[in-house]
């Protein structure tokens, strides 16, 4: 049934607008799959000003704000940075190790994002 018909509901006299299926649309489109993630994460990184303001050590319970989760779907870097919560205290000591794949996304999306725009 395409998605812009309505449903009749028997059981009452209101008329039901189907849901999208957000699980076939987030396999469709990376950005979409990011936002919609609902474990909590815990950004390791430098505090960001742009694509979207976030501060070092902020957890986020389900979605991601649609500016950042674009960013991130865009940057391997800046995604690297997004970590379980579960695993957060071993991200936290290998980013501040230098040489690591971790200390090199967080120096890597500090020069990207904290340079001032022209």
């Amino acid at each position: 049934m395409p998605d812009d018909t309505l449903i009749e509901n028997p059981a009452s006299s209101e008329t039901e607008i189907p849901m999208a299926d957000t699980a076939a649309a987030a396999t469709e489109s990376p950005v979409l799959a990011a936002a919609a993630a609902p474990a909590q994460v815990l950004y390791v990184g430098p505090r960001l000003l742009r694509p979207f303001p976030v501060g070092p050590r902020t957890i986020y319970r389900g979605p991601l704000p649609v500016p950042l989760a674009m960013a991130v779907a865009a940057d391997p870097d800046l995604a690297a940075l997004f970590v379980p919560v579960a695993d957060a205290g071993q991200a936290l000591r290998t980013v501040a190790m230098p040489g690591t794949a971790l200390a090199r996304a967080a120096t890597a999306v500090s020069a990207k994002y904290l340079r001032k725009e022209a």
